[in-house]
């Protein structure tokens, strides 16, 4: 797979760190694979100048939209794409801009001058540079120049527009729309602490924008699944007739919508959250966070199709057989993404990031 588009539906901030910390015992890091996955490949994309890490929030794709963020502070948010130990250069581009749609972030990369007067800019700009940039040795003001040209091709491509939902054809737009399947409110009523939605089918169709554009990681948040009956969420488990069929809807949307434009083998689906459910419901008829069992769907990648892995116990509270744990998925995605023995000895990427990557194990029924 060229891209790697993942679906979320995430839920506490708790979880999503534990999540983090069991991807592999030696993930000193403390990064999650997005940002692992852009040091390795670089923050943007060579061919597009697109980020290679984006996040994509229901904030992105409806304008003054206003969710709550899921405990004091947005902590489990925060940690859905942390760039931990790296460096926040390889964290997530998030479009949504911290709660405005587009926001600054994503003018800040599209093109407000007349092409020909940036154009002259820019060669002012070089001819000013040049003979101190060739005096400079210690290759500070190289990097610079580096970024540079990396800004001047976010702009000059227009690679924003890549991020705009207004430019779709209006029969893919109503494909993915999963707006009518129910209102806001519905949802936001109880579960607006976790950041609920009806959006998340705009979501997916801006996410296959980008990886159609060349973006390499785009996580999609959906939020709302502690269905805990604790009084921020639904009665019993009531919520999971909203975001369940949201889920169906838009993802059979985004896999379809691939398929038609030949990008099934190109762009890996990954729908999971960062942990199970209780099989047993609580005393308010509710489903408490569980770490034994957790669905999981990969699809395209080059995976083959039609394969259930795995079985539980009569009961869905332990696995039947050899578990796969969450290292398991990382060394999938990364097998899929990567050519284990040229990460190997790429220069660009630093050893110990090699190493750690290409010795995830993998899901055996799904490795190359």
């Amino acid at each position: 797979a060229d891209q790697f588009a993942i679906v979320r539906n995430y839920a506490s901030g708790n979880g999503a760190h534990t999540y983090l910390q069991a991807a592999g015992t030696d993930n000193k890091y403390k990064a999650a694979l997005s940002a692992l996955y852009t040091r390795a490949v670089g923050p943007t994309s060579a061919k597009t100048g697109l980020p290679n890490n984006v996040l994509i929030l229901p904030e992105a794709v409806q304008p003054g939209l206003t969710l709550k963020n899921n405990f004091e502070g947005g902590s489990a948010l925060a940690t859905l794409t942390t760039p931990g130990d790296l460096g926040a250069n390889y964290g997530a581009f998030n479009p949504s801009s911290s709660g405005t749609s587009g926001g600054s972030l994503r003018q800040s990369m599209e093109l407000s001058l007349p092409q020909e007067r940036f154009l002259d800019r820019r060669n002012l700009l070089s001819q000013l540079d040049t003979l101190r940039r060739r005096s400079d040795q210690t290759g500070v003001i190289a990097n610079a120049a580096e970024f540079e040209r990396q800004a001047f091709d976010v702009l000059a491509r227009g690679v924003g527009t890549a991020f705009d939902l207004s430019g779709e054809d209006p029969r893919t737009l109503e494909k993915y729309d999963t707006t009518k399947l129910f209102r806001l409110e519905q949802v936001t009523r109880y579960l607006n602490m976790y950041r609920s939605s009806n959006l998340l089918g705009h979501q997916m169709l801006l996410a296959r924008r980008l990886c159609e554009a060349g973006c390499g990681f785009v996580t999609v948040s959906d939020c709302g699944w502690d269905m805990h009956a604790d009084g921020n969420s639904m009665p019993g488990m009531q919520g999971m007739d909203y975001l369940g069929r949201q889920v169906d809807h838009a993802v059979a949307a985004f896999l379809d919508d691939v398929a038609e434009r030949g990008l099934s083998d190109k762009i890996l689906l990954v729908v999971t959250g960062e942990m199970g459910r209780t099989p047993r419901v609580n005393n308010r008829g509710g489903r408490d966070h569980y770490g034994e069992l957790t669905p999981l769907l990969l699809a395209g990648g080059g995976l083959p199709r039609g394969t259930v892995i795995g079985q539980s116990d009569r009961t869905a509270s332990r696995p039947v057989g050899e578990p796969y744990k969450p290292q398991h998925l990382w060394g999938t995605v990364i097998d899929r993404l990567f050519d284990v023995g040229q990460l190997r000895i790429s220069r660009a990427v630093p050893g110990d990031i090699a190493n750690h990557l290409s010795s995830l194990p993998v899901i055996t029924e799904l490795s190359s």
